[in-house]
């Protein structure tokens, strides 16, 4: 456990150049460069980066772990909730001081195009930030750089968007960093654009979509509209979806947000031609959308697909 609890703490100080101070509670490793420093004498000084990289070679990263250390990396606060309070409190604060085009979040609404500028100005400092790391654990003998390199796949997709379908993936991309499903996610599927333009064509102004890919429930989709505050949200699933069981959760979760909401849940039956090995999820989504929005939907990709992962529990209730 100590092991694991060097890397987020490694995550947490986040590059301040800080050393830890061995002591006699380091978890016993039988790899050859972990007992360099496992014999030396106590209080002698240690990189914290050479102990964070020496158990990131035998610790398979949880999904957690790794969104934190990309959160890290990239600069960004723990919690969707903490990223629109902090640049929505720096739009109040500064709009009047500088250049309102370059602000991500002005009176609750965010700017797609904006956040895909600002994902992918993030995500190249951060992949540098990659690059060092590895050379560093090169430097210190270790071969194993697989996990970091995984983490830097990822990076090289966050904020690759030029195109207007391909800002909708800014928006995936945000979610995602706070939503710790499959890291595959991230990456930029060859047959998205098909079936975005498809539900692009059929959406309102102020309409956002989510295209549902799960595993145990087929493709479906959730349109979510923010009228004057008022979020409408309309989910079309197949028959075989636990509607009431979703409807009881996310109800006690919205309730929590004090976000003023209307549920409708329909079932619905949709053609699937593959089955979803993965789960996945598409947005379609206007240029603005409103933080409520972007909260709701956060909540409504976490519930479905934590249902769907313990489908054999839930298809009982």
């Amino acid at each position: 456990m100590d092991n694991i609890n060097n890397i987020n703490n490694y995550i947490k100080i986040n590059y301040t150049g800080a050393n830890i101070v061995k002591n006699n509670n380091i978890e016993n490793n039988n790899t050859p460069q972990r007992q360099n420093f496992e014999h030396a004498p106590n209080n002698t000084i240690i990189s914290k980066e050479a102990v964070f990289l020496y158990d990131i070679q035998n610790i398979k990263m949880t999904r957690e772990l790794i969104l934190k250390y990309i959160q890290s990396l990239l600069n960004m606060p723990d919690s969707i909730e903490e990223f629109f309070n902090q640049y929505n409190k720096e739009s109040e604060i500064q709009s009047t001081n500088i250049n309102k085009n370059a602000l991500i979040i002005i009176k609750n609404i965010l700017d797609v195009a904006k956040l895909s500028e600002f994902l992918g100005k993030n995500s190249k400092i951060a992949s540098q930030k990659i690059l060092q790391t590895i050379s560093q654990a090169l430097n210190y003998g270790i071969s194993d750089t697989s996990q970091l390199r995984e983490i830097l796949t990822i990076l090289n997709t966050i904020g690759q968007n030029t195109t207007q379908i391909q800002n909708y993936n800014s928006i995936k991309e945000l979610l995602l960093l706070y939503i710790p499903i499959n890291p595959q996610a991230f990456e930029k599927a060859s047959n998205d654009t098909k079936e975005i333009k498809e539900e692009d064509k059929e959406k309102n102004e102020s309409e956002f979509s989510i295209l549902f890919e799960t595993i145990n429930f087929s493709n479906f989709i959730c349109k979510i509209t923010d009228i004057s505050g008022l979020i409408y949200i309309n989910l079309s699933v197949i028959k075989d979806f636990p509607c009431n069981f979703f409807q009881k959760i996310i109800k006690t979760k919205i309730a929590k947000t004090n976000i003023k909401t209307m549920l409708e849940v329909n079932n619905k039956l949709i053609k699937n031609e593959k089955q979803n090995k993965i789960q996945n999820f598409k947005i379609v989504s206007s240029n603005k959308v409103s933080i409520n929005t972007l909260m709701i939907s956060k909540i409504i990709i976490e519930t479905v697909f934590e249902i769907d992962r313990n489908y054999a529990a839930t298809e009982v209730i």
